[in-house]
């Protein structure tokens, strides 16, 4: 059975006013839709950290973290429609929003949809723990060796999550919930599907307070694989894919692709993966 709320789990006093400030301007790659930590636990592991700030040559995830996989019943429970209707009235836009970006990326962790959709990360963790006790997201621990040292917590999308997703989109659930157990099961890359979409929201948080640019347009992994796919078939050849591709806007449009740890930026009137 889903847990029913009756009023959404309120942000802290001073964020309240920025309930929707910090959902990025652009669109969700996979559903062409706008597109818009972890919680305190009651026994803390020791020498609990989130390391410093990311520095230019310094990966923001470590190299060989240890994910401490969490699947709580109630995110796999198919609800009624009662029960559906119980949770969207329990969910605002911006959860919503946060959803749709686990189903798009499939990985994100705490500190990414903090810069994404939250103002501090207190807010944001006390959200994400709302989620996760609905049974809508996963919210996997994630230390590091030598001395135990944790880290922000992976997220994805449960079935849950993705039921009432395709439900807020008028959607068949059976590919949304494929999509979730696909990205539950096949976790072995996860850190570096974590490091392909920090590049975008770097490009995200980096360029917000610039007037008039911005990544207008973000497509995950899944929706590129299917493209080149689709390409592929056509031409007869095998085509390079990429962990992900986007459009930003400058001044003229500019076209993003990101894999294998390299970027690439190529005018409007083209488009080249980047060499893997």
């Amino acid at each position: 059975m889903m847990p029913s709320h009756s009023d959404p789990l309120e942000d802290d006093a001073g964020d309240a006013a920025d309930e929707l400030d910090f959902a990025p301007a652009f669109g969700s790659g996979d559903s062409l839709r706008p597109a818009p930590q972890e919680a305190k636990d009651d026994a803390q592991a020791s020498g609990t950290q989130f390391g410093p700030p990311q520095e230019p040559g310094r990966s923001l995830i470590p190299t060989h973290p240890i994910i401490l996989r969490d699947l709580p019943p109630q995110s796999e429970a198919r609800p009624t429609q009662t029960q559906l209707n119980r949770l969207h009235r329990s969910l605002n836009q911006r959860d919503l929003l946060i959803l749709q970006a686990l189903y798009d990326y499939r990985y994100l962790n705490t500190l990414q949809v903090k810069e994404l959709f939250f103002p501090s990360l207190r807010s944001c963790q006390m959200r994400l723990q709302s989620l996760k006790d609905l049974g809508l997201i996963y919210s996997w621990k994630v230390i590091e060796n030598p001395g135990v040292r944790r880290r922000h917590s992976l997220l994805l999308i449960s079935a849950g999550g993705a039921r009432v997703l395709a439900d807020w989109h008028g959607d068949d659930s059976r590919d949304y919930v494929e999509r979730s157990h696909d990205a539950r099961d096949h976790c072995w890359h996860a850190t570096h599907d974590l490091e392909a979409n920090q590049f975008f929201v770097a490009m995200i948080t980096q360029s917000r307070e610039r007037k008039d640019e911005g990544l207008l347009v973000w497509y995950g992994e899944e929706h590129v694989r299917a493209e080149r796919r689709q390409t592929g078939r056509e031409y007869k050849w095998p085509v390079p894919t990429p962990d992900g591709c986007g459009v930003y806007q400058p001044f003229a449009g500019l076209f993003l692709c990101a894999g294998s740890n390299k970027a690439s930026l190529v005018g409007e009137g083209g488009f080249e993966p980047p060499t893997t």
